[in-house]
């Protein structure tokens, strides 16, 4: 790989990792994934200096931010390709594999990926079965590069309150409403 071509990969490298951190901590945000909820408000400071109560007086059961209600994780939106096996695999001169992108873009019951090098699929898609942050999909009606293509069924895994999700192997990080 030539020193342009490899400058180009790292740049671009480092501008994939700094959305990675930018969609994980606008997730953060959500309503039940770690955010304030609704009805939520911060105490002014005032407020907080005229009234002193020991640690536990007056105290209300919390939920910890970190908690997250798995069945309300929905596979609706769009998940951009962060990590895929070999891709930190160097060759036997040390040179790096070509890259590739994939973005899904679920909707209601549908799916388009795009991706590079060059590549389109589209179909349908159905739940199965959830258990936890796990989903089982049926993906069917599926087009691959304008051709028909053979229905599968797959488990994803969805991790960070939805924030990240795991399919075939590979890594997508969920990316922000536009």
């Amino acid at each position: 790989m030539s020193k342009g071509a490899h400058l180009l990969y790292a740049a671009g490298m480092d501008a994939r990792r700094k959305l990675m951190l930018i969609t994980a901590l606008s997730i953060l945000a959500v309503p039940g994934c770690g955010g304030a909820t609704e009805g939520e408000a911060t105490q002014p400071a005032e407020a907080a200096e005229a009234t002193e109560l020991s640690a536990t007086e007056g105290a209300e059961t919390v939920e910890p931010a970190d908690t997250c209600d798995e069945a309300s994780i929905s596979l609706v939106g769009r998940y951009m390709l962060t990590h895929y096996p070999g891709q930190d695999t160097l060759g036997p001169n040390g040179e790096r594999p070509m890259g590739m992108s994939k973005e899904y873009d679920f909707g209601a019951d549908s799916y388009t990926m795009d991706g590079y090098p060059p590549l389109r699929i589209t179909g349908r898609y159905e739940e199965l079965a959830r258990e936890g942050a796990r989903v089982q999909v049926r993906f069917f009606d599926t087009v691959f590069d304008g051709r028909p293509s053979e229905d599968r069924v797959l488990w994803l895994l969805f991790e960070g309150c939805g924030a990240t999700l795991q399919m075939d192997g590979m890594t997508y990080a969920r990316r922000p409403a536009e």
